[in-house]
C-alpha cells in the first residue's frame, strides 16, 4: 500500500529467519530500492541472485541496480544472463540497451532498444486480443454468435499464434453453422 517501514520490517524479518530464501532477498530489494537506498538494494539483489541463479527476474534486478552503482559491465553480464532464460523481458532489455549505450556500444544498444520496441508491440497485440477474446465470450454467452465471431476474428488476425482466440472463432462459426470454416479455425 505504499508504506514502506512495515514492508521493510518484514521483509528483514523473512531474511532473518530464513537466510537462504531467495525472494525474500530480492523483495528486500526492491523495497530498499523504492526507499532510495541503492547500496541496500544492490547487496540484496546480489543475494537473490546468487540464490536465485535461474530467476531472470532477480538477475534482471541485479543488473539494474549494477547499472545504477556505475558498474556496467556487471549489469549488461546480469542483464544477458536474465535475457538468456527469458528472453522476453522487456525492461531487462532496455536496461540492457541502456548500459550498452553506456559503455560506447551504440550498434548493439541501438539493436537491443529495436528488441524492446518489438516485444512492446508483441505485449501490445496481445493485450488487443485478450480484450476481443473478452468482448467475444460475453457474446458468446448472450447468444449473439455474429458477433462473437467478429471480435474472435479480430483476435485471431491480430494474434494468430493465440490458440484461444482460434478456438472459440471456431466455437462461433460452428454456432453459425459455418462448419467448413469452422473446421479450418479448429485446425490452426
Amino acid at each position: 500500500n505504499g508504506d514502506l517501514e512495515p514492508a521493510l520490517a518484514e521483509f528483514r524479518r523473512a531474511v532473518a529467519l530464513k537466510p537462504d530464501f531467495g525472494p525474500a532477498h530480492q523483495s528486500l530489494g526492491a523495497s530498499l530500492r523504492r526507499k532510495g537506498d541503492d547500496a541496500g538494494a544492490l547487496a540484496e539483489f546480489r543475494i537473490a541472485a546468487r540464490l536465485m541463479p535461474r530467476n531472470p527476474l532477480a538477475l534482471a534486478d541485479l543488473g539494474q541496480a549494477l547499472k545504477k552503482s556505475g558498474d556496467l559491465d556487471g549489469a549488461v553480464l546480469a542483464l544477458r544472463k536474465a535475457l538468456e532464460i527469458d528472453p522476453t523481458l522487456e525492461r531487462a532489455r532496455y536496461t540492457l540497451g541502456i548500459s550498452l549505450r553506456q559503455q560506447g556500444q551504440v550498434k548493439e544498444a541501438g539493436a537491443a532498444m529495436k528488441d524492446v520496441a518489438r516485444l512492446h508491440q508483441s505485449r501490445l497485440e496481445l493485450a488487443q486480443s485478450q480484450k476481443l477474446i473478452l468482448e467475444g465470450t460475453g457474446f458468446l454467452k448472450a447468444g449473439d454468435w455474429g458477433r462473437a465471431r467478429d471480435r474472435f476474428a479480430s483476435a485471431a488476425q491480430i494474434s494468430p499464434q493465440l490458440p484461444s482466440a482460434q478456438y472459440y472463432l471456431a466455437l462461433s462459426l460452428e454456432k453459425l453453422g459455418q462448419d467448413e470454416a469452422a473446421i479450418e479455425a479448429y485446425n490452426k
